[in-house]
């Protein structure tokens, strides 16, 4: 499986039988990635193979091994080369990828043979087998042994499953029997299983794979039974946690009380009794029945501790308070609710303060503060409702005495700051929307600092108090901190405040930034802290108790990281398939949003397992953000709707200790806007309109101008032809009313033909025909082709049913749909009928045959008889066929006439659609 750190997403690579082209089997056993971006994959069946770590190309090794040949280690040289160890024997594979043994092996158990293998930085090889250790100096030819069992059995380990070194002389080796660091230069072992918290589950499980990661993060596999991690220790943190043995460790995880005797032993209020632990020799002293209640019960529920001039003060969380003489080890009083000595209104006790009259003011649950004299008198009280100083809420878990001689008493209604006179006072509670005001009226700590200026923890966010003008500044997670619940404060040597949260401790400077985070990974007890468990040693160290155990913090010693973690980002286009590689810190990359994509997310992470709750990222688009934004939590961003333009998407990252990376992680990002978005296409569609304007215009004025031209050619036509016939009707008829005669019969010869009645009948005749052309061309329902054809084919089968005449009509192309111009179509209606006019008159014909051919962008007429024909040569210009061709001319077409005397006469017509 591949593991992408950025997202958190995990890729299966799975073997498929006969494909080459994937990992030759599912059953692993080493993994290696070498300088080079190759992933070398070990099987158990002796296979190698070989992945491009971007692309993830498969590429076999082959080296013939077969038997028990299972992959147990792999190494890489200096010079590019990789030692590759089976269980039979060590290989070794050059750059060009030849393959030969190494000999000089140390002897192997022929049931286990060699388990595993390193070189470290100093070019030693180790190799483990049946249960022992051998080194290989650099150079070296033969093996040694090295004891490695320091202090243990050596017995129980019989297989080596894996080594990896922390630094040069320092292993970590995983067995059958447990993980072990080997010190080679102290010759000590520490066997993990005996660290604090180590899961009892994986106790006695075999371990197979140890490994650590560049934060210093040791990995333990375990087979099918899981992982475990194990942090760095660090040399500035020493935790106390519960443990069966008096001797070793607490009676019970859960700390609430604190207290340091003038001999430096640090007393320790527990769930389960109170404990004495002195730092000096670790060495721990129970008192498990050092209190009992009133039916002769201990009582283990110790809340409250305090120390002053050889006394105890013990407040428990069930029966009042109690004080301790040292010198005797003997509780002295009890000054519970309701005792002869009188005492605190309520039997859980939360603090013990002592003011520098040598009085212990004693908070609690549900009771305000009693105040009582240095051997235990009481002497009164503050609550709800009572006294010169009525406190806002009876639940106190923290009181202060300032240098100026006021008590600060922090209940769960706010904080009372109760004047010297200890009768008047003044109440700071939280306002909502004003920041000057406490941020939380829930007040669990309270401390001065060297400088006078008091803290205040509550259950949301830290305040410090300006004496001056009476207000607060609060601070919360925008300053660093990791949780907003505080419930401890400390004061170091340095001036710097330790502050314990429900998630880990901080230390601040004097202005409130946070310096500095440490967790449970650190090393501390838990990342949960609780309230009145917070302690200054004289020592300089400071003590945190909380729900696992008690941690003490050496600010001197501590380990703080500072080393500032890789971050690396990862860009993404529409889904979750990346766009590019990875990058991190200082590396280019480039990506292009296309118009189809409606987005880009960046998802970025810090390559730093041990401490992912305390890092920090601040991200910007160049382009589009000026400032940077700073989260913890959120890892990603998705931008939208970008504009047209480049961008460059940058982010830093900052460990705990709030030191950012100067370089950044950095992706440019380039956007292509849709069309409709582009800088020229507003002018384009601008210049389109005016041209489609333009040429709507010019389509209109033409068609204004050919229809113009059309009426004055029938204008012209009707003038010239029609007025000829009705102007010939008309001497006709003058004639024949002049002359008065009828018509001669049949048969006899006229003497004047022109006032034969029957020659006025064919005038009108041919003159109605002539007007229906004039209305059936003017007509726009008949700007059709098919309409033009069905009506010339219509009137050559008339004509040809009149005068004995076969007519054939062929039609190649499609009519339907097309239209044609009015003037083409008049043109042709025209000259197609003067054709077969012509054939009527003068070719004696028998047979026509018409052929329409339709093209794309042109119609072609073709009208051939069978008639006698005639010379061409010796026609000279005849008005007809000149009439014709000026007709189609006129069109931007052609008319074409082809005849030879007994060979019949085709006219042949081209024009355009």
């Amino acid at each position: 499986c591949r593991f992408d750190a950025v997202t958190g997403r995990v890729k299966r690579l799975a073997a498929v039988a006969a494909d080459t082209t994937r990992i030759s089997s599912d059953e692993g056993t080493r993994i290696y990635a070498d300088r080079n971006g190759t992933v070398w994959y070990g099987t158990l069946s002796g296979t190698v193979d070989r992945i491009d770590e971007w692309s993830g190309a498969v590429r076999r090794l082959s080296y013939g091994e077969t038997g028990n040949a299972a992959v147990r280690g792999f190494a890489e040289e200096e010079q590019g080369s990789m030692f590759i160890l089976t269980a039979r024997r060590l290989l070794s594979v050059s750059r060009d990828g030849t393959v030969s043994s190494v000999p000089g092996l140390p002897p192997a158990a022929a049931e286990n043979g060699y388990s595993a293998m390193l070189r470290d930085a100093s070019g030693r090889l180790w190799i483990g087998a049946a249960g022992r250790l051998w080194m290989r100096e650099r150079g070296g030819e033969a093996f040694r042994p090295v004891p490695f069992l320091h202090g243990h059995r050596a017995d129980g380990v019989t297989f080596i499953g894996d080594i990896t070194a922390e630094r040069p002389g320092v292993l970590w080796i995983a067995t059958n029997d447990g993980v072990f660091r080997y010190d080679e230069s102290t010759r000590t072992t520490l066997d993990l299983r005996s660290l604090p918290g180590y899961p009892k589950e994986f106790i006695r499980i075999s371990s197979r794979t140890v490994t650590i990661d560049r934060t210093g993060v040791v990995w333990i596999g375990y087979g099918v039974y899981g992982m475990v991690s194990v942090h760095p220790l660090n040399a500035g943190i020493t935790t106390l946690r519960e443990h069966p043995d008096p001797r070793r460790g607490l009676p019970h995880r859960y700390i609430r009380g604190l207290a340091e005797d003038s001999a430096g032993r640090l007393w320790i209020g527990t769930f389960g009794g109170l404990v004495r632990y002195d730092p000096a020799d670790g060495a721990f002293r129970r008192y498990p029945a050092l209190l009992k209640d009133a039916s002769g019960r201990p009582i283990q529920h110790m809340n409250a501790l305090a120390y002053r001039d050889g006394v105890l003060w013990i407040g428990t969380g069930t029966d009042g308070l109690y004080t301790m003489d040292l010198q005797t080890g003997r509780p002295v009083h009890r000054l519970g609710a309701g005792s002869a000595a009188g005492g605190p209104a309520d039997n859980t006790i939360h603090d013990i303060t002592f003011d520098r009259f040598g009085r212990a003011w004693v908070g609690t649950r549900e009771g305000g503060v009693a105040v009582l004299t240095g051997d235990g008198r009481f002497l009164k009280r503050y609550a709800m409702g009572t006294g010169p100083a009525p406190l806002p809420h009876n639940n106190v878990r923290s009181v202060l005495h300032d240098r100026l001689g006021n008590i600060w008493i922090g209940t769960f209604g706010g904080a009372v700051m109760l004047h010297p006179d200890e009768r008047t006072f003044t109440l700071y509670t939280t306002v909502e929307n004003d920041p000057r005001t406490l941020s939380n009226a829930r007040v669990l700590a309270l401390l001065e600092d060297r400088r006078g200026t008091v803290w205040i923890a509550t259950s949301g966010d830290l305040n410090r108090f300006d004496r001056e003008s009476g207000t607060f500044r609060q601070y919360g997670v925008w300053n660093g901190f990791i949780n907003d619940i505080i419930v401890g404060l400390a004061e170091d040597r340095r001036g710097d405040l330790w502050v314990s949260t429900y998630g880990g401790l901080a230390t601040i400077d004097s202005t409130g930034a946070v310096r500095q985070t440490l967790f449970g990974a650190d090393g501390l007890q838990n990342d949960l802290f609780n309230t009145g468990a917070t302690l200054a040693l004289r020592s300089g160290s400071v003590a945190f108790g909380g729900a696992y155990g008690l941690s003490i913090v050496d600010p001197a010693a501590v380990q703080s990281g500072t080393a500032v973690p890789p971050v690396v980002v990862q860009a993404f286009l529409r889904s979750d398939v990346p766009s590019a590689r990875a990058v991190s810190s200082g590396e280019p990359a480039h990506i292009v949003l296309e118009p189809g994509d409606p987005f880009v997310r960046f998802e970025f992470a810090v390559m730093d397992f041990r401490f992912p709750r305390g890092n920090a990222y601040a991200y910007r688009l160049e382009g589009l953000e000026p400032d940077w934004t700073v989260t913890t939590a959120r890892r990603n961003v998705t931008y939208a709707n970008l504009a047209e333009g480049s961008y460059r998407f940058q982010v830093r990252s900052a460990g705990r200790d709030g030191v950012w990376n100067e370089r950044a992680a950095s992706v440019q990002l380039t956007v292509i806007p849709p069309l409709m978005q582009r800088w020229w296409f507003r002018p384009l569609v601008l210049l389109l309109v005016i041209a489609a304007a333009a040429g709507i215009t010019v389509l209109r004025v033409r068609h204004r101008l050919a229809l113009e031209r059309l009426r004055t050619s029938i204008a012209a036509d009707l003038h010239d032809e029609i007025g000829s016939v009705l102007a010939r009707i008309a001497n006709l008829a003058d004639i024949m009313t002049m002359t008065g005669k009828k018509a001669p019969a049949r048969g006899v010869r006229r003497r004047t033909p022109a006032a034969d009645p029957r020659t006025i009948a064919e005038l009108s005749r041919g003159l109605m025909e002539k007007m229906s052309d004039v209305v059936w061309s003017v007509d726009p329902r008949n700007d059709d082709l098919d309409r033009l054809a069905s009506r010339l084919r219509e009137h050559l089968f008339e004509l040809g049913d009149a005068h004995g005449l076969t007519v054939t009509w062929e039609v190649e192309g499609r009519t339907a749909g097309r239209s044609v111009d009015p003037k083409t179509s008049r043109a042709t209606l025209l000259i197609v009928k003067e054709a077969a006019a012509n054939v009527l008159r003068h070719a004696s014909a028998s047979a026509v045959v018409v052929r329409l051919v339709v093209t794309d962008r042109r119609i072609s007429f073709s009208l051939r008889d069978d008639g006698r024909g005639f010379d061409e040569r010796a026609l000279g210009r005849v008005n007809g066929l000149y009439n014709m061709r000026q007709r189609a001319a006129s069109c931007g077409g052609t008319c074409e006439v082809r005849s030879a005397p007994g060979k019949g006469t085709e006219v042949s017509l081209l024009l355009p659609l």
